[in-house]
């Protein structure tokens, strides 16, 4: 279910219950079932590729060495 959830995205989830004896065992898995996503933990990441993150490495290490040379 975590890969189902996954991306960058916001994920909300609303159980609905119901009262009554009838419908006791599917509100208890319907709350099996949220507790169950409630630990679910997701981690956003940036979509870029390889190249990209080269690119944004290097920017940053010349940034750097511009500072440090300014700073001089």
């Amino acid at each position: 279910m975590k890969n189902a959830l996954g991306g960058n995205s916001k994920t909300f989830m609303l159980c609905t219950l119901r009262p009554g004896a009838k419908y006791f065992e599917s509100t208890l898995n319907t709350l099996r079932c949220a507790d169950q996503f409630k630990h679910i933990k997701i981690t956003a990441s940036v979509n870029e590729s390889k190249v990209e993150k080269m690119i944004n490495l290097l920017q940053n290490e010349n940034d750097k060495l511009e500072y440090e040379i300014t700073k001089k």
